[in-house]
């Protein structure tokens, strides 16, 4: 009986073997990390396209414009595909195949959150130092007058960045939730924590740090890519407080 029920979780789990059932995750990750570049070339052919006036350029920017939407379209399916799998894989009883998956598609995501902040840094430097320009200076003056609306209208960005990102985390989430019921099913946490673990998968920046702690500390499956990303996290944390002591420095000496 036993060796029949051991024979039945193998079977079960067949699908889940590692290198060969971790293609929509690798896929969902590959897809968001080349996002901003296909998207931009994309802009750029509909752009070029546009200044045409003839049928030829007229359907390639159509042309340009319907690869731009199934591009996303096709992510969102691979989103929507990797979340149901994140629950069958948690039927099937594979533990290890939702880690590996979580650090998949929480590992991989960083070259696009890299991407999407340096986007983000410099469409804001060249707007705000734009502005100041073009202005010569006076929109200090005119953000003053109107902060309420200048800060409602940053809030509202944040919010919204805030949203897309949280959208982007949902596949690698969900296999981070499956994770924390296996860790409560094996009494390696307490409820309390395990309720705190799965807030965590949908913090951005904070989800990556707990599927790290997860994987050290309780599952030992990716301990080599968590404390190569662990180390950079060290590296980009002292590099954010060197900038600060620099930038105080110089300012009291102004």
């Amino acid at each position: 009986m036993e060796e029949e029920k051991l024979t039945s979780i193998k079977s079960e789990n067949e699908s889940y073997k590692p290198g060969a059932g971790y293609g929509m995750q690798i896929g969902y990750a590959l897809l968001l990390d080349f996002f901003l570049p296909v998207q931009t070339a994309l802009m750029f052919a509909g752009i070029i396209s546009a200044s045409g006036e003839d049928e030829i350029s007229s359907f390639l920017l159509n042309l340009a414009d319907l690869a731009g939407k199934l591009y996303v379209c096709i992510v969102i399916v691979f989103s929507i595909v990797n979340i149901v799998r994140s629950f069958k894989a948690y039927r099937e009883n594979s533990p290890s195949y939702c880690v590996n998956s979580m650090l998949i598609l929480k590992y991989g995501l960083i070259p696009f959150f890299i991407q999407a902040f340096t986007v983000t840094v410099l469409f804001i430097l060249i707007f705000t130092l734009g502005g100041f320009v073009a202005s010569r200076g006076t929109i200090i003056f005119m953000l003053i007058a109107l902060w309420p609306l200048a800060l409602a209208w940053g809030v509202a960005v944040g919010l919204i960045l805030t949203g897309l990102t949280i959208i982007i985390l949902l596949p690698g989430a969900f296999y981070g939730i499956q994770v924390v019921r296996y860790t409560l099913k094996e009494k390696k946490t307490s409820s309390g924590f395990a309720v705190m673990h799965g807030i965590l998968q949908f913090v951005p920046f904070f989800d990556n740090l707990d599927a790290m702690y997860l994987d050290i500390k309780k599952w030992k499956l990716g301990k080599n890519s968590s404390t190569v990303v662990a180390a950079a996290y060290i590296l980009l944390l002292l590099s954010i407080i060197a900038c600060i002591v620099l930038l105080v420095i110089a300012l009291s000496k102004v």
